[in-house]
């Protein structure tokens, strides 16, 4: 019952607040109209998996992740090549010390290198789950 719906609720609305901001930042669609273009990708989504079965599901996952995998290596591509970035040893000597590695750090310090979690945060996670 927890996962079956309310945390799939929650994800499902964390998902459409994230598609409604990427239509407010990229294409400059106002707030009242949002709504529509969610609700109509929500039935898209409904129809071709109520029409296709889980089969159809696992099918579409599959090219969904093909299509999502080119285009972050189309992406990662075009950034190394930006006038910005340069390359990936440009890339490596302006990150800070330690963002690479493979185990980083656990502690208290706020660079991006070390896995810190503070008290509140630790809570707020394991009374969620």
């Amino acid at each position: 019952m927890y996962f079956g719906v309310f945390l799939n609720v929650l994800v499902i609305g964390w998902v459409n607040l994230a598609l409604m901001s990427i239509l407010e930042v990229f294409f400059n669609i106002p707030a009242h109209e949002q709504l529509w273009y969610v609700g109509g990708a929500m039935l898209l989504v409904v129809a071709y998996s109520g029409l296709s079965g889980l089969l159809g599901v696992a099918f579409t996952d599959v090219v969904q992740f093909v299509i999502a995998m080119i285009g972050s290596i189309i992406l990662a591509v075009i950034v190394l090549n930006s006038d910005r970035i340069g390359s990936m040893d440009s890339l490596k000597a302006n990150l800070p010390e330690g963002t690479l590695r493979f185990f980083p750090k656990v502690g208290a310090e706020t660079s991006g290198s070390v896995l810190a979690l503070g008290a509140g945060s630790f809570l707020a996670f394991i009374g969620f789950q």
